[in-house]
């Protein structure tokens, strides 16, 4: 599986797997947990293990240190 393949498995195919329409996606009208990375996923996907900061139900859930502050700087006026 090509890494895309990868997150789209434990994404969207597994929220349709689960009946679970209203998620799996971001698009306007879904339910979003969001992970933000320092790296690009599709690149290493082992850069997943290391979640810089974590949105869940549109609350920062936890804050990691980033290299760019520019994110954060977005996400504390969240």
């Amino acid at each position: 599986m090509s890494p895309m393949e990868v997150i789209q498995a434990s994404t969207r195919v597994a929220a349709e797997c689960l009946g679970l329409d209203d998620r799996g996606v971001f698009s306007e009208g879904k339910i979003a947990d969001l992970l933000i990375q320092d790296e690009n996923p599709l690149m290493n996907l082992g850069s997943l293990k290391a979640n810089k900061i974590v949105i869940k139900n549109g609350k920062v859930v936890s804050k990691g240190v980033t290299k760019t502050n520019h994110v954060q700087d977005q996400i504390a006026m969240i």
